[in-house]
């Protein structure tokens, strides 16, 4: 029987950076393997539900600056939740803000935490401390395994937000690179050579 994957992203469908591609990239990775893929973001909203995170997001940050960004992805994990809680086999959060305990399997992909994520703003000392208390409760509020992308990040993660103030470990998966699916019909500069991403599945 064909398992059923949902991956979650907390953004709209063609206007993501990096953990868009993952998301891209990741799901033609389980096609070839097999599984069905749902994947959900904004899009699959209600379209009067769809730009209500990014307005409190606004609203918050200019009330409470920096926890607007926090207040945007609970309300998305609480759409999500609605709309999609407990169907299929298998979640992939592309976020840990947006991630649930959910009786089916879960994994959570830390690509970045908001706390490290914020250089052109002006942080105070105590608005980062804030922040990144929140986000060790986030992680240690998740009874399942959250993975980051590389192990200097984990590394990074676990400096920052202090690693006997986590709950639990954070494992690893490296990103990679599948070089026979790399094709180029020019000449190729590897010097300056980017690669689409793919995590080994």
């Amino acid at each position: 029987m064909t398992k059923m994957v949902n991956i979650y992203y907390a953004g709209f469908i063609h206007r993501g950076g990096g953990a868009y591609i993952h998301v891209v990239n990741l799901s033609k990775g389980l096609k070839e393997l097999g599984y069905e893929l749902n994947i959900i973001t904004l899009d699959k909203l209600p379209v009067l539900f769809r730009y209500l995170p990014h307005i409190a997001q606004k609203i918050g940050n200019f009330i409470n600056f920096p926890f607007g960004y926090i207040y945007k992805q609970k309300i998305i994990k609480f759409f999500y939740k609605i709309k999609f809680k407990d169907k299929g086999d298998i979640n992939i959060f592309e976020d840990i803000y947006i991630a649930w305990n959910s009786k089916i399997r879960s994994i959570a992909i830390l690509h970045a935490l908001w706390s490290d994520n914020l250089q052109a703003f002006d942080l105070k000392k105590s608005q980062r401390e804030s922040l990144e208390k929140i986000e060790t409760q986030i992680i240690n509020r998740i009874n399942f395994n959250i993975a980051t992308v590389s192990r200097p990040y984990k590394n990074f993660i676990e400096k920052r937000l202090k690693k006997e103030n986590l709950k639990k470990e954070l494992d690893v998966i490296e990103l990679g690179v599948d070089i026979s699916k790399f094709h180029s019909e020019r000449p190729v500069s590897y010097t300056h050579l980017t690669l689409p991403t793919i995590y080994s599945v």
